[in-house]
């Protein structure tokens, strides 16, 4: 008399009726009262019970907030202006996520600077302050989208960077307080039409995937970041969003992840 479904072995299993009860919290401003239009921003866990947020707004400044969790209640600590920033785009411009073992308190923020390259930044807490130890500079001018990730099997950031139709990836590791940043060879080169992208962790087979949109097309290539400086493999069509009936013509505005 139970529900089942069918399993990958041709077995049947009973589905489970239970029912979890879920409920939010109640929201917060994270900075201030004033309207300060947030143009990117990406939340992350330390670990199981504190929380961070990096962004960005129309107040030109890159911004990390970091919070333990009750329940569905979150105490919030002081928020850390952590360096000024461009303040136009839409597309996930500031980015920013911890590490795990050793660098699992920093995080590496990548952003637009205010003269708008593409800058990196490496942030530690203690508790629920947060403290910029280093900024860092590119010469890469004009990126309209930015990822970043933490590969655990290299013990390495890997970030991206949209320039033109192609992207620009970065190897950053890290040593006390101090960043060091390998730039590789551009990477989905002429596939890179849209601003949409993703840059993911395969934990299961430890490598990234970086994918970006190009028109109808859902781009994807292999990073690899052993050596040091990150290389790509060639990138291949995942998709065809319009010959799959998904979308008729390119999308304006979405986030991918």
């Amino acid at each position: 008399g139970e529900t089942v479904y069918l399993k990958g072995t041709g077995n049947v299993d009973a589905i489970s009726n239970s029912v979890v009860t879920q409920s939010v919290g109640t929201g917060v401003n994270l900075n201030g009262t004033n309207a300060r239009y947030v143009k990117g921003g990406q939340t992350f866990w330390y670990n199981s019970s504190t929380v961070g947020v990096v962004w960005n707004d129309h107040n030109q400044n890159l911004y990390i907030r970091i919070g333990t969790v009750s329940g569905n209640v979150v105490t919030w600590g002081t928020v850390t202006a952590v360096a000024q920033s461009y303040y136009a785009g839409t597309e996930g411009i500031s980015q920013g996520v911890n590490g795990s073992g050793s660098d699992s308190d920093y995080v590496v923020a990548a952003y637009r600077a205010s003269n708008e390259d593409i800058a990196f930044a490496l942030i530690s807490r203690s508790g629920t302050t947060a403290t910029t130890q280093n900024t860092y500079s590119t010469s890469l001018g004009g990126s309209s989208a930015t990822r970043i990730v933490y590969d655990s099997g290299n013990s390495c950031w890997l970030a991206i960077a949209r320039q033109g139709n192609y992207a620009v990836p970065y190897k950053i590791t890290r040593s006390g307080n101090t960043l060091t940043i390998a730039q590789g060879s551009n990477i989905l080169s002429n596939q890179f039409l849209n601003e949409q992208c993703a840059l993911v962790y395969d934990p299961d087979n430890a490598r990234v995937i970086a994918m970006s949109q190009n028109g109808n097309d859902l781009m994807g290539t292999v990073i690899n970041a052993s050596s040091s400086t990150p290389t790509a493999t060639t990138p291949v069509s995942i998709i065809n969003m319009s010959n799959e009936g998904l979308v008729t013509q390119n999308p304006d505005r979405f986030t991918m992840e």
